[in-house]
Parts: structure tokens; C-alpha cells; sequence
């Protein structure tokens, strides 16, 4: 009997458990396109207001799959809470409005935390995007 109870309080843990866990997701989930349709990024630093743009296929390629390494884990905080911005990511897929937009914490409407410091990816990519001004 006492066995009977433990597996009970385990099994019910156990769902509480993996019911209140964040979800987890690539940058590919995140993304509400086609990754290799990816024409433009425009990266914004925030500090500066500076935009830098990188319309190479192959940096471009480069940062998807970066960003596709990292896991993002979603959360459950409204997205107008956060205040400021590190960098700011939005990329195209052959039209004038960006196709997803991001932040250091923020990717469309999702808030989310990583396992990687993105303010680090963004600045590399910053680094080789031309500049705007």
C-alpha cells in the first residue's frame, strides 16, 4: 500500500511539474517564415539608434544558424513590461515590412529567456552589417 501511495505523490508531481515548465523552442519555431527566404536584416543598436544592414547570403546564413543553436525558452511575461532595448533584430523576406522582428529578450510577441548571451551574437553581426547612416 505505502508503495502504491508513493507512486501516486510521484506521478502527481510529476504532472505538476511538466505542467508549469517553460516551453522551449528554436529560433526556426520562433520564426513565423522560411529561414532561407531570409533576404535583408536590419540590426539596430540601441544605445546609439545606429542601423546596420546585412543583405549577404552568407552572413545571413551564418546568423540563422547561430541563432538556430541557441534554445530559447519561452515565459510567461507580457512583452510590455520589458523596458529598453540592447539590440534589435528584424529580418526580410523581399518586401518592405520585416517578416519577424527581435531583441535581446523578445522575438514578435514572444518573451523568452536563452541559454546563450544573444547581446554577444548581435553585436558580431552588428559589427559586419554596413551601416546606414
Amino acid at each position: 500500500m505505502k508503495n502504491k501511495s508513493w507512486l501516486l505523490i510521484l506521478s502527481i508531481l510529476y504532472i505538476f511539474i511538466g505542467g508549469c515548465s517553460d516551453k522551449r523552442v528554436s529560433f526556426a519555431e520562433l520564426y513565423n517564415g522560411d529561414l532561407q527566404e531570409i533576404t535583408k536584416v536590419t540590426i539596430t543598436d540601441g544605445s546609439t539608434g545606429n542601423l546596420h544592414v546585412i543583405d549577404s547570403p552568407e552572413i545571413i546564413s551564418e546568423l540563422t544558424r547561430e541563432l538556430n543553436n541557441i534554445t530559447f525558452t519561452l515565459l510567461k511575461t507580457n512583452k510590455e513590461e520589458i523596458n529598453g532595448v540592447l539590440y534589435g533584430i528584424a529580418f526580410y523576406e523581399d518586401e518592405e515590412e520585416p517578416s519577424v522582428t527581435m531583441t535581446t529578450n523578445i522575438v514578435g510577441e514572444n518573451v523568452f529567456k536563452t541559454n546563450e548571451n544573444l547581446e554577444d551574437v548581435f553585436k558580431k553581426y552588428y559589427s559586419l552589417g554596413q551601416d546606414l547612416e
